[in-house]
């Protein structure tokens, strides 16, 4: 179980690497509409993640299972500041 969870880790993170290496080519490519249509995509992305996801660290934090104290906090923070910024960014 090990080697799967370390092989689902490391597939995750090479996903993630993919998915950013291509938004940085579209921001420096991309024209005004395709940046619009791509931050409404990164907003919808990551509002996605914190529908399904945010609960589980939410509820982890809560029984103190995460460290560091409060990290559930900060991260929902931090990925609200991120929707809201693609959001004002597709708006503008």
């Amino acid at each position: 179980m090990h080697r799967f969870a370390r092989y689902m880790v490391n597939w995750v993170a090479g996903t993630k690497l993919i998915f950013l290496l291509l938004l940085v080519v579209i921001l420096l490519t991309g024209n005004e509409q395709t940046l619009r249509l791509t931050s409404a995509a990164m907003a919808l992305a990551i509002a996605s993640f914190f529908g399904r996801l945010f609960p589980l660290v939410r509820q982890m934090g809560r029984e103190h299972e995460i460290t560091p104290t409060n990290y559930d906090r900060m991260l929902g923070w931090m990925i609200g500041a991120m929707v809201a910024a693609f959001i004002l960014a597709a708006v503008v």
